[in-house]
């Protein structure tokens, strides 16, 4: 989800299929491969889903200059690589 928001937040638009790819894999990673419904996905954040949407999609907003140049610098490491997240957090740090 916050992948397909960063993508909207720099592009104006998710790349295609990565909504629906963010969800799906974020699904998989609790335990999920059906859809949910509003009240499970509720139940399972302790709060309505679109009060996290609307949370993420600010914080990408605020935060695109510095996912923009994050990404940048990973397409410039040869595949397949692995950054940290201290180093994640070093990069965005450094100017």
């Amino acid at each position: 989800m916050a992948g397909a928001l960063a993508e909207e937040a720099i592009l104006g638009h998710p790349i295609e299929g990565g909504w629906d790819a963010d969800l799906k894999a974020w699904r998989i990673g609790i335990g999920r491969r059906e859809a949910m419904t509003v009240a499970e996905l509720k139940e399972l954040l302790g709060t309505p889903f679109e009060d996290v949407l609307r949370e993420t999609r600010a914080w990408a907003e605020q935060n695109a200059e510095r996912i923009d140049r994050l990404a940048a610098h990973l397409a410039t490491l040869s595949g397949p690589a692995v950054m940290p997240y201290d180093e994640v957090v070093e990069f965005l740090r450094s100017e």
